[in-house]
């Protein structure tokens, strides 16, 4: 490996996760975030109890995405695999 070269094999492992940061703490790479269409969310507040991270709360009756907070990991969008099937009326969309 030379100079900042990065080789990254990407894996898996249930329950695990793991950030590449460099020497000082700083992410390598940035998702792109998530954000709420305001006019589209009915305020069920089914995002808010799916996010692991705690990264989505209520302003208003709006669901609101912190994205500091936020990993990418699009459970609000897509669901969990388990109960909750993703947002209901599609308003949770990623940055472009």
């Amino acid at each position: 490996m030379q100079g900042d070269e990065l080789i990254v094999h990407s894996f898996v492992i249930e329950g695990t996760e793991i950030k590449i940061r460099d020497k000082s703490g700083e992410a390598l790479w940035k998702i792109k975030p998530y954000y709420v269409e305001a006019d589209k969310c009915i305020g069920c507040r089914l995002c808010v109890s799916a996010c692991p991270q705690g990264a989505i709360t209520m302003v208003k009756g709006i669901a609101v995405i912190d994205a500091d907070k936020c990993d990418g990991d699009a459970i609000c969008v897509n669901g969990d695999g388990k109960r909750y099937k993703g947002c209901p009326v599609d308003a949770i969309k990623q940055v472009e």
